[in-house]
């Protein structure tokens, strides 16, 4: 007997998502084995980064920026409270790149400051991003994120799509000191 495929099977079967690979964050290092900044960078289209439950409640202080260039989901709603992610005054906290499609669950940006005629002291989106409950009250806050003088978007700058569920933006400024919609 002789087997021939049916386009309808062959149309099926090539249509069906790849599911990416799962990558665990397990320590609240920024650079390094187990580190968030590793995950991301060796991250796949399609990957997921999940956090062990020993972070929760943990913060992750960042040496600089994470950039996401790749669809990724970036998910801490397993653990009791949320991942922090600092950037200590230092950079902005995360920047998405055009193309990516990026969501984010259950974790807190804090402390993003962007130099002068910088966008985004919290997040640069220029993706699409989806923000989803992400926080201990199931509110994202970026909080305490500033773009300096001639900057805008003190929490996020967004020029792509952006999505919040259950989300709260609070204590963001930007250049003129004065407080931001973003």
């Amino acid at each position: 007997m002789r087997f021939v495929p049916s386009f309808a099977l062959i149309f099926f079967l090539c249509s069906l998502p790849l599911s990416g690979a799962t990558h665990t964050v397990t320590t609240v290092l920024d650079s390094g084995a187990g580190s968030l900044r590793q995950a991301i960078d060796g991250a796949q289209p399609g990957d997921t980064i999940l956090f062990d439950p020993q972070l929760s409640g943990e913060a992750i202080t960042l040496d600089g920026s994470l950039f996401v260039g790749v669809d990724m989901v970036i998910d801490a709603s397993g653990l009791e409270e949320n991942v922090i992610v600092d950037a200590n005054h230092q950079s902005s906290v995360m920047k998405v790149f055009p193309d990516a499609v990026v969501e984010i669950k259950n974790v807190d940006f804090i402390n993003g400051s962007q130099g002068t005629g910088g966008f985004g002291g919290g997040i640069l989106n220029e993706g699409d991003l989806t923000l989803e409950e992400v926080s201990i009250i199931n509110c994202m806050t970026l909080s305490g994120n500033s773009a300096n003088p001639s900057g805008d978007g003190g929490g996020i700058y967004n020029v792509g799509n952006l999505t919040l569920i259950k989300s709260t933006l609070s204590g963001n400024r930007t250049g003129d000191g004065e407080p931001d919609p973003s």
